[in-house]
C-alpha cells in the first residue's frame, strides 16, 4: 500500500525506530509541486519543516514515556499526524505523556519566536520560512492539538487538571481476572469464607489436635456442669 507504514524503520533516534509512512512522502511531493507551481522554491522545505515539528512532538511523548518507565516501541509519521507507540499506563501517566509533546514544541517555539521578533524578515527567504514554521505555525499546531476532542492530545492532557486528579493505577486488561473471595494466599492461610461456603461442622478436630464441641456442645456442657457439678457422673 503506497500510503502505509514500511516494514523496516526509516531511521532511528535514541534507539527508537521511526517509520515514515507513504502518505508523508506523498504530501511532501504535493507541497513541492504546489510551491513550484506558485513560483516559490521553498514548498518542499516548508513541508520538511512541518514534519520536523511533528517529529519533535512525538519525541516529546517518547521522552516523557521513558521517564515514567513506559517502554517506547516506535514512532510513526503520517501526512497530517504522528504516533508514538508506548506501553499502557495509568490514566494519570497517559495525561502526563500527552503534555510531553506540547512541552517539546514549546521548548522549540519560544526561542524561535523571540528570535523572529528581533530578526528582519527580509534578510533571507529561507530563514523567514524557518522562523515562520517553527515559530507561529508551531504555536498554531499546539493550540489545535490541545482541543479536548479525541484523538487529539487535549482529550487526555486536560484531565490532569481536573479536581481530584486522575487515578494513578493501571486498568486491568481484558483477560485479567481478579482473585475471588476465599482463595488461598501464598502464605498458606485462607481468607474469610464467603456466605455460600460451608463452615466446619460442630465437634470438629482443631489443627492443634484438641477436640472442639462447638457452640452448642459447649453450651450443653456448661448446663450439665451447672446442674450436676464439675465432677463427672459415674453410672
Amino acid at each position: 500500500m503506497i500510503t502505509g507504514i514500511p516494514k523496516k524503520p526509516t531511521f532511528h533516534i535514541a534507539g527508537i525506530p521511526v517509520f515514515v509512512g507513504g502518505s508523508a512522502w506523498l504530501i511532501s511531493l504535493v507541497w513541492a509541486v504546489h510551491g513550484a507551481w506558485s513560483g516559490s522554491p521553498y514548498g518542499l522545505i516548508d513541508g520538511l519543516f512541518l514534519f520536523a515539528i511533528m517529529l519533535i512532538h512525538e519525541l516529546g511523548h517518547a521522552v516523557v514515556s521513558r521517564r515514567l518507565n513506559l517502554a517506547v516501541h516506535r514512532i510513526e509519521l503520517h501526512a497530517f499526524h504522528g504516533l508514538c507507540v508506548h506501553d499502557a499506563g495509568s490514566p494519570k501517566k497517559l495525561a502526563i505523556v500527552a503534555w510531553g509533546g506540547v512541552l517539546a514544541q514549546t521548548l522549540v517555539g519560544v526561542p524561535v519566536a523571540l528570535f523572529a521578533l528581533l530578526w528582519p524578515w527580509s534578510v533571507s527567504p529561507l530563514v523567514s520560512v524557518f522562523l515562520e514554521a517553527f515559530g507561529w505555525t508551531n504555536f498554531m499546531i499546539i493550540a489545535l492539538n490541545l482541543i479536548p476532542v479525541p484523538p487529539l492530545d487535549g482529550a487526555r492532557a486536560w484531565g490532569l487538571l481536573r479536581p481530584g486528579g486522575l487515578p494513578d493505577y493501571e486498568r486491568p486488561t481484558e483477560g485479567h481476572k481478579r482473585p475471588t473471595r476465599g482463595y488461598k494466599r501464598p502464605t498458606g492461610d485462607y481468607k474469610r469464607p464467603t456466605p455460600g461456603q460451608n463452615r466446619p461442622a460442630e465437634g470438629y478436630i482443631r489443627p492443634n489436635g484438641e477436640h472442639s464441641l462447638g457452640k452448642r456442645g459447649e453450651r450443653g456442657e456448661q448446663q450439665r456442669r451447672d446442674r450436676y457439678g464439675d465432677d463427672d457422673l459415674v453410672e
